[in-house]
């Protein structure tokens, strides 16, 4: 049995363990304070929402006699970031790969601060293969939420 987690109208329904459900709805009770919470599925890692942002959020922990464990969580090498889009995040295109030395807990605490201070930005540098370059902005006024993945070993 999981909770799970429905933001605006992004297609993506995320999984929780059923012991983050009362962490995210006593985090919805405070719509002005943006929170984190640990997802398992589709992506592993950090979840952090802004109830402000995303006009609506659903929460839910269904009883099911039959538990659903989920299979092809993606697990990145690198730190990975996924933001709202209109897709759901898949092993070919997950999210936004994080420079290697990123590092997720202060992003996760830049990302908290800049959904709360109006007009904060964030900028942060992106893998890309050699000798390509990227850079990504990230406005946290309307940011909904972000999902912050830890880099795991290859293999």
């Amino acid at each position: 049995m999981t909770a799970q987690l429905q933001i605006g109208t992004d297609p993506t329904t995320w999984y929780l363990a059923p012991s983050e459900y009362d962490t995210v709805a006593a985090g919805l009770a405070q719509p002005g304070n943006p929170f984190a919470v640990d997802i398992l599925a589709p992506l592993e890692g950090r979840l952090v929402l802004s109830p402000r942002a995303a006009g609506s959020v659903a929460l839910t922990l269904p009883v099911s006699p039959v538990g659903w464990i989920p299979g092809g969580i993606c697990k990145p090498t690198v730190p990975l970031l996924h933001l709202p889009s209109s897709a759901a995040p898949t092993h070919g295109n997950p999210g936004y790969l994080l420079a290697a030395d990123t590092d997720p807990v202060a992003l996760e605490q830049e990302l908290i601060a800049a959904m709360t201070e109006p007009g904060k930005v964030i900028t942060l540098a992106l893998d890309i293969s050699a000798p390509g370059k990227g850079m990504l902005r990230v406005s946290g006024a309307t940011l909904a939420y972000a999902v912050l993945c830890r880099a795991t070993a290859p293999g």
